[in-house]
């Protein structure tokens, strides 16, 4: 008898049977993510917190089923250290220290 998923309950990412990807495109290391509510789309904000000046940050919108990026990364003056999208996905926020 096979288990049914609890909708209420979190998933358990860590014993899953699928393959783990890794997605890439940053030049900095990642500060912030967050994932979109109908889980299409990944945002990853980026960026170093000890070289701000010499290399903005930037966000990263990846649409996942493709595993690529949906636009050119978006930059930002300094580390991105927060990423948000609305419930319907239609709004992003990020925020840096500018």
């Amino acid at each position: 008898m096979t288990e049914m998923a609890d909708k209420n309950k979190p998933a358990d990412y860590f014993n899953r049977p699928e393959k783990l990807v890794t997605l890439g495109g940053f030049r900095e290391g990642v500060c912030a993510m967050t994932l979109s509510a109908d889980h299409r789309w990944l945002v990853v904000g980026s960026g170093d917190p000890y070289y701000e000046a010499e290399r903005p940050g930037e966000v990263i919108v990846f649409d996942l089923a493709t595993q690529q990026p949906v636009s050119p990364p978006l930059l930002h003056p300094q580390v991105v250290n927060s990423v948000s999208l609305t419930e319907d996905g239609k709004l992003l926020a990020t925020g840096c220290a500018d």
